[in-house]
């Protein structure tokens, strides 16, 4: 029951591109911890690939939260503009 494990086997599907498989193991670990930035950015940018554009906004603002925990090493601004970008879409 620890999130890190499942984020890095997702990691590894994604890198693979078996994305529904990878989809799977970030959402086991959001469930496990909800407010770490990492997984959530994982599924931001699988929802992009799908399209799922609403999905996405929602993951990427999640990164974003301050309450967020894990973004020390992450680069925010590439964050911000993904999330730009998928508002967008939205906004069409």
């Amino acid at each position: 029951n620890w999130a890190y494990p499942y984020n890095n086997i997702g990691t590894s599907f994604y890198f693979e591109k078996d994305i529904s498989e990878a989809k799977g193991y970030y959402q086991k670990a959001v469930e496990l911890a909800p407010q770490w930035a990492r997984p959530h950015s994982w599924l931001g940018d699988i929802a992009i690939k799908e399209q799922d554009y609403n999905t996405a906004v929602q993951e990427f603002s999640l990164v974003l939260e301050p309450t967020a925990t894990g973004t020390k090493n992450m680069d925010l601004d590439k964050i911000r503009q993904k999330l730009q970008i998928a508002q967008q879409k939205v906004s069409f």
